[in-house]
């Protein structure tokens, strides 16, 4: 666009209320696809009935009834954690997200109320001061 070629007024504004709302809004973009990443949620989606750290026990030899259910229930002890913790991960995942798009909407609002408010207040105390 082309704006530079505008008034000097005209300018501020394109910038104040077009490119750094945009801005703020790509960083936070980029905050909430951190999250994606950071708890690898497309890895725990597709992992989050296995058992936690592969930890599993394999039968093999002569049925032995006992030595069967040992390794059953092994094995569904080590599902079971690996779903618990995994749990606690997506629901870190989920506060994060919610704390991200908070700050996000602080962030916008206070650029679009607070600091008009404080440079009103900064321009009428330095006139009649």
């Amino acid at each position: 666009m082309e704006i530079y070629n505008k008034n000097l007024f005209f300018i501020f504004l394109f910038w104040y209320f077009v490119y750094i709302p945009e801005q703020i809004l790509n960083r936070f973009k980029n905050l909430l696809k951190f999250g994606v990443y950071f708890f690898s949620m497309e890895n725990i989606g597709r992992t989050f009935f296995s058992p936690w750290r592969r930890l599993v026990d394999f039968y093999e030899g002569p049925f032995d009834f006992k030595r069967y259910f040992e390794s059953v229930f092994g094995n569904l002890i080590s599902r079971a954690i690996g779903i618990f913790l995994r749990t606690f991960l997506v629901l870190f995942f989920i506060i994060f997200e919610i704390v991200a798009v908070i700050l996000g909407i602080l962030v916008l609002a206070i650029w679009y109320l607070i600091i008009p408010i404080i440079i009103f207040i900064f321009y009428f105390y330095g006139i009649y001061s």
